[in-house]
């Protein structure tokens, strides 16, 4: 389709969702394909990512890497730590980040972004939409309890979704007059979104998807000055927790039909259930123009091996509504 023309600036506010957030990228497509030009955008945590990555002209390359991501790729980011602050360090998701952006600075970007992460002393939100673009993207999915909070000029900074997990205002005030919002959190407690998880969960059953001891420990050894004794330690330590993590998963998580979290889905579960609640609110308080719902309530915390269905449940739900979306954009006012 042909780009619209339209004196409307467009908002585009992608919600926080961990691995639901590949639905995004179905969404961006079909965007791009009704010719819509998005002028302005805000992320929170993994919707931060992706928008960073729109926001940056190239998100071939996220689409990429998350079509070819099975489990054992995915674990080798997964740098366990001592859970002091979080299960994972989050020092390798972070070159990850910085892989996959073409840009480490907010002002290279081709489209206006904002970031939200939350103080975690004060509960205050926080916009970053200038400065180190990796570091903010870092603070935005730093979910508590799974990653070590990030730590910007004395400040701990987490996910956040926490307190705004689809932020439709923040691109209001980026000055957006149409805004599209895409909201992950919808389909979480349903019965629905529930009997599709144990579906996934029976399927993956056969999945060889055990850790490498070597991508887990190998920072043991990194360091010279660690004592014989402690390094000892610490890879039993380590090497404990990838197996507990692995048998947590191998599992399944469900005996006889019953879905039985683990401490991934305890944390998850908990800030989706609270995320859902506070989506709510906000949307009642600040409608978008066009609400995109995909249903991805079946998937769980890392599910990214998912990748090819839930960016093409995000591409048919957005498709369902490109006769508003183009009747919006091409509005002089946006008027239905």
């Amino acid at each position: 389709m042909e780009e619209q023309t339209s004196s409307l600036k467009v908002g585009l506010a992608l919600g926080s969702g961990a691995s639901r957030a590949l639905a995004h990228l179905g969404v961006i497509e079909a965007i791009d394909e009704a010719g819509i030009k998005v002028d302005y955008i805000a992320g929170s945590s993994m919707g931060a990512l992706i928008g960073a990555s729109y926001a940056s002209g190239d998100i071939k390359k996220l689409r990429e890497q998350a079509i070819t991501m099975d489990w054992r790729k995915f674990t080798s980011y997964l740098d366990f730590n001592f859970p002091q602050r979080g299960l994972l360090e989050g020092e390798k998701l972070s070159q990850l980040i910085e892989y996959l952006l073409p840009h480490r600075q907010f002002n290279e970007l081709e489209i206006p972004l904002s970031v939200t992460a939350t103080n975690l002393t004060t509960g205050e939100e926080i916009i970053l939409n200038d400065g180190d673009l990796v570091e903010a993207i870092r603070a935005s999915i730093s979910l508590p309890g799974i990653f070590n909070p990030f730590e910007k000029d004395g400040t701990y900074l987490v996910d956040g979704g926490l307190v705004n997990p689809v932020p439709v205002d923040v691109v209001r005030e980026m000055g957006a007059d149409l805004i599209i919002a895409v909201d992950l959190n919808n389909d979480i407690v349903t019965r629905n979104g529930r009997e599709k998880r144990f579906q996934v969960l029976r399927r993956r059953k056969s999945r060889d998807r055990t850790i490498s001891d070597s991508s887990l420990l190998e920072r043991a050894s990194e360091s010279e000055w660690f004592p014989p004794k402690l390094e000892e330690t610490y890879r039993s330590f380590e090497y404990s927790l990838k197996q507990s993590v692995n048998n947590l998963f191998e599992k399944n998580n469900h005996s006889g039909g019953k879905w039985e979290p683990n401490i991934f889905d305890v944390i998850a579960n908990s800030i989706n259930i609270m995320e859902y609640q506070i989506t709510q609110s906000k949307l009642l308080e600040d409608r978008p123009d066009v609400l995109i719902q995909p249903k991805l309530g079946h998937l769980n915390l890392f599910d990214f091996d998912e990748a090819e269905s839930t960016i093409k449940q995000g591409y048919d739900v957005t498709i369902e509504q490109l006769q508003k979306l183009n009747r919006l954009a091409s509005s002089p006012n946006g008027q239905q």
